[in-house]
């Protein structure tokens, strides 16, 4: 059985960010899980040159679903800038885990839009404690525009996803 908590996340707090209707986003964009081959699918220019992150697809797959997509987010990175921002959230990530025994990095993986970092233990509120606490970092929140975090349950093994957006461009999350 499995079991799925989401946040999203929005370090800026803005009312514009939590603006857009359903309707408004992805009208013209298919983003069924069907058609998505990649999770920067999920990031799209709207009319006005905002970016936007639509999270509604994630909210139909599986975590195995969610694994590969993470995992296959280092066939997006080709901007060295972004490179530097995986290592920088990648080196905190692994402190963390360093600081945490219960807490193992299970991926973490970033394209030129969006980082994807899994944890994993055997306790629910050990993960979401750190998912709060990755969240937080200075590290983290310096150098992504807000993102998604859920927790799942698989085979009683926790799981913590991080999707933090990392453009260079503010993002509405819808």
């Amino acid at each position: 059985k499995s079991l799925t908590l989401q946040t999203k996340i929005n370090p800026q707090l803005s009312r514009e960010t939590d603006s857009l209707s359903s309707d408004d986003a992805f009208t013209d964009t298919d983003t069924s899980i069907g058609a998505l081959s990649s999770l920067d699918e999920l990031v799209a220019d709207k009319e006005n040159g905002q970016k936007v992150f639509n999270t509604q697809p994630l909210n139909e797959m599986g975590f195995a679903q969610i694994q590969d997509y993470v995992s296959e987010l280092a066939n997006g990175l080709t901007d060295p800038n972004k490179a530097q921002i995986r290592e920088l959230v990648y080196d905190e990530t692994i402190k963390y885990q360093e600081k945490h025994a219960d807490i193992t990095v299970y991926d973490m993986q970033c394209s030129n839009q969006l980082c994807g970092i899994i944890l994993q233990s055997d306790n629910t509120d050990t993960i979401s404690q750190s998912l709060d606490d990755l969240i937080s970092n200075n590290t983290v929140r310096q150098n992504s525009k807000g993102g998604l975090s859920r927790v799942y349950t698989e085979n009683n093994v926790e799981y913590g996803l991080l999707i933090a957006v990392i453009t260079d461009d503010g993002i509405t999350l819808q």
